[in-house]
């Protein structure tokens, strides 16, 4: 099956029927674990993804103190899940978590909450526009000047 509208009925069907489920443009872990011999992801998955960013932020910011905007869901789950392995026995703490709504696209509190956390490294474990509004709301509105560590897309699509 090639980009169908059901994945999780699709999930079910490649399963029974072994038919191969090709290219899940997904990295949600409900397509990755438990591993399935006929599933082949498009992209690593939201945990692993996540992982590497806790494993940079440790190494580049040693004893920061995190704040993490993410969506209320399975990608936001996965994307903490992550973060935490990947700052596993390193000094960096997140001092706060701020969700949001899929479709939430002002996310203003959510940065300011953040800001007002002492944190020194924003993390958004976030859709495009969602990334997109707090980098704006954090530089261009608060004038808060710490480093951002985003997932999946490119930053300097928005910075332009």
């Amino acid at each position: 099956m090639l980009g169908g509208i059901y994945p999780d009925m699709e999930k079910v069907l490649a399963v029974d029927f072994h038919l191969p489920d090709m290219f899940i443009l997904s990295g949600a872990s409900k397509f990755t674990d438990p591993v399935v011999k006929t599933r082949f992801g498009g992209n690593p998955d939201y945990i692993t993804e996540a992982k590497i960013l806790g494993g940079y932020i440790a190494k580049e910011h040693p004893d920061g103190k995190v704040a993490l905007i993410l969506q209320n869901d399975d990608f936001g789950a996965d994307g903490e899940k992550g973060l935490k392995q990947g700052l596993e026995g390193s000094n960096v703490r997140i001092v706060s978590r701020e969700p949001y709504e899929s479709l939430e696209n002002d996310l203003t509190s959510q940065v300011q909450r953040a800001k007002n956390s002492g944190a020194d490294v924003l993390v958004a474990y976030t859709l495009p526009p969602q990334g997109a509004n707090v980098v704006k709301v954090a530089r261009q509105v608060l004038n808060w000047d710490v480093p951002i560590v985003v997932t999946g897309f490119e930053p300097l699509d928005i910075l332009q």
